[in-house]
C-alpha cells in the first residue's frame, strides 16, 4: 500500500476517534491476541474485540462485539455479508465455544456476538447480531464455517508434497514479488522448444507486466536526454502525427450528404455534426471514410484519398516513449 494511503488512513481513523471516542476501559475491551480458528488453519484479522452487558433488572445477555473500521467511501451494509465478516464471526463463535472468554476476570458465556462494522468516513455504523442460542443462526455460522473450510483445504491440497510451494501462477503480480529473481516460473533461463502453449501464454504475460513496470520506473527518472544503448536508444522521441482538424466535422457530412444526394433539417444536421465531434475522429476513421466516399476504382484512386483526408488533418508533434533503433 502506498505511503500516502497510509497515512490518509490514519488521519481518518484519528479523525473518528477525536470526534466520537471510542470506550477503551478495561471492563469492555478485550485485549489483543490472535484470533485463530481451532481446527482450520485460519486467522481472523479484528480491528476491535469488546464485550458488554445488556438488558434490564429481569433479563440480560452478553454482547461480544467484533468491530471492523473501514476508510472506504462505499462501506455500506453490504459489508456484512463479505468473506472477512463470516471468517470473524466464525472464529469469535468457535472461539468462545472451545474456551470462555475472561471478561472481569472471570469466565463469560457469550450470548450475542455481534458484527459490526464503521464507516469512518461517514461515520455510519452497521450491526448484525448472531444469537448464540438461536438453531437458525448457528445453522448459518455452520453454512460460512463450511465455506471458509473449503478455502482453506484447497489451499492447503495444491501445494506440492516436496517443497510446500503452491503452484505458482505467474503474471503481472511478478512484479511486487520479492521472489521473482530465484523463481523458476518467474525467470525462466531459456526458452526451449517444447514448450506448451499455457507455458508460452504464461511468459508473455510475465514480459508483459515487466515492460509496463520498466517504462513506469524510466519515466519516472524523466531524464532529460533518450539513454543510449546498443543499436539505438530509449527514452522519448518527438514524433510527427496528423490529427483531425477541430471544426472539419460539417465539411465530413456536407460531403457524405452531397454523395447520397440527401437533405436533412438545419437541426439534424447540428446533432450530427455534434456527434461527430463527440467520437473525437482519428486518422484511421478518416481513411475508412475517404474509401466509402471514393468507392470507384480508378488509377490515381489511393492518391485522392490521401490529398483528401489531409484537407483534413494538420500536423501535431508529440513525443513518444520507446525503444528506438538508431536511424
Amino acid at each position: 500500500m502506498p505511503a500516502d494511503d497510509v497515512y490518509q488512513g490514519v488521519d481518518v481513523a484519528v479523525h473518528y476517534m477525536i470526534g466520537r471516542g471510542l470506550d477503551l476501559g478495561a471492563e469492555v475491551l478485550i485485549p489483543e491476541r490472535d484470533w485463530d480458528h481451532p481446527t482450520m488453519t485460519y486467522q481472523a484479522l479484528i480491528d476491535l474485540v469488546s464485550v458488554q452487558e445488556e438488558g434490564d433488572e429481569e433479563y440480560s445477555q452478553r454482547v461480544l462485539e467484533v468491530t471492523d473500521y473501514k476508510t472506504s467511501w462505499q462501506a455500506d451494509a453490504d459489508e456484512l455479508n463479505t468473506l472477512q465478516r463470516w471468517g470473524q464471526a466464525v472464529v469469535m463463535w468457535r472461539v468462545v465455544q472451545n474456551k470462555p472468554l475472561q471478561w472481569h476476570a472471570q469466565p463469560t458465556i457469550i450470548d450475542i456476538i455481534r458484527q459490526r462494522v464503521v464507516n469512518l468516513r461517514t461515520w455510519q455504523e452497521f450491526t448484525r447480531d448472531i444469537n448464540l442460542t438461536d438453531p437458525d443462526d448457528i445453522a448459518e455460522l455452520e453454512r460460512w464455517e463450511q465455506r471458509i473450510n473449503t478455502l482453506c483445504m484447497t489451499a492447503h491440497n495444491t501445494k506440492s508434497p516436496v517443497d510446500g510451494r503452491r503452484p505458482a501462477a505467474p503474471g503481472a503480480g511478478c512484479l511486487s514479488c520479492a521472489y521473482r529473481h530465484i523463481c523458476p516460473e518467474a525467470w525462466p533461463l531459456n526458452y526451449p522448444g517444447d514448450l506448451t502453449l499455457q507455458q508460452l501464454a504464461e511468459e508473455l504475460a510475465i514480459i508483459e507486466g515487466q515492460k509496463s513496470k520498466v517504462i513506469a520506473m524510466l519515466k519516472a527518472a524523466d531524464v532529460e536526454k533518450p539513454i543510449p544503448i546498443e543499436g539505438g536508444v530509449v527514452g522519448f522521441k518527438e514524433q510527427v502525427r496528423r490529427v483531425f482538424q477541430a471544426g472539419k466535422e460539417v465539411d465530413i457530412l456536407s460531403e457524405w450528404l452531397t454523395a447520397c444526394a440527401c437533405e436533412l433539417p438545419e437541426q439534424d444536421i447540428n446533432v450530427l455534426v455534434s456527434l461527430l465531434a463527440a467520437l473525437k475522429l482519428g486518422k484511421g476513421n478518416l481513411d475508412a471514410f475517404s474509401k466509402a466516399l471514393m468507392s470507384e476504382r480508378r488509377k490515381g484512386i489511393a492518391q485522392a484519398r490521401a490529398e483528401y483526408v489531409e484537407t483534413l488533418t494538420t500536423e501535431k508533434r508529440i513525443s513518444l516513449f520507446g525503444v528506438w533503433p538508431n536511424e
